[in-house]
């Protein structure tokens, strides 16, 4: 969430969940963007996942597509409480756009 609004990101996980994403623990992960004042929303892929961001932006209705630069990624990655590892194939950063 790169906004102010309280729950925006849980909000669009929830959906994401609706339209077929896995609800296991550690698939759709949602927190607050360092940055809360951000314009525009966008959607960030890993290398070979360009496919699955153009879904998700398409049911989040984002407009932005882009290649996610080492800096976010590192900090979309996640190490959970088992040591397991879990890579984000896609993050989406929301902006003021997607707020109510």
């Amino acid at each position: 969430n790169g906004t102010p609004a309280i729950g925006l990101a849980a909000d669009r996980g929830e959906k994401l969940i609706a339209e077929g994403y896995s609800d296991e623990p550690g698939m759709v992960r949602t927190g607050n963007n360092t940055d809360q004042q951000r314009q525009d929303s966008i959607v960030l892929f890993r290398s070979g996942e360009r496919r699955q961001a153009r879904d998700v932006a398409t049911i989040l209705d984002i407009d932005t597509i882009e290649s996610i630069d080492p800096e976010t990624q590192a900090f979309a990655d996640l190490t959970d409480e088992t040591g397991r590892d879990l890579t984000a194939d896609v993050t989406v950063i929301l902006g003021l756009d997607q707020a109510p």
